[in-house]
């Protein structure tokens, strides 16, 4: 199974949330620390999938060599 595909519309799902998080408090209701916190946790969270992203596609990459 190919996990990268995966990883990367993770990714994209949680980048999307987050401009739509800061789209929404930035036009509707000002500062919000519930939205604040959900978007530092949903960026924390896209930050780890790259992580993750780099480490399979090196592994996969690896596996292709041998």
């Amino acid at each position: 199974m190919r996990i990268v595909p995966l990883v990367n519309s993770l990714f994209t799902v949680c980048l999307l949330a987050v401009i739509t998080a800061l789209v929404i408090m930035m036009t509707r209701t000002g500062y919000n620390d519930k939205v604040s916190h959900t978007c530092f946790i949903l960026m924390s969270a896209a930050g780890f999938l790259l992580l993750a992203r780099a480490a399979f596609q090196s592994d996969e990459e690896g596996g292709k060599a041998k």
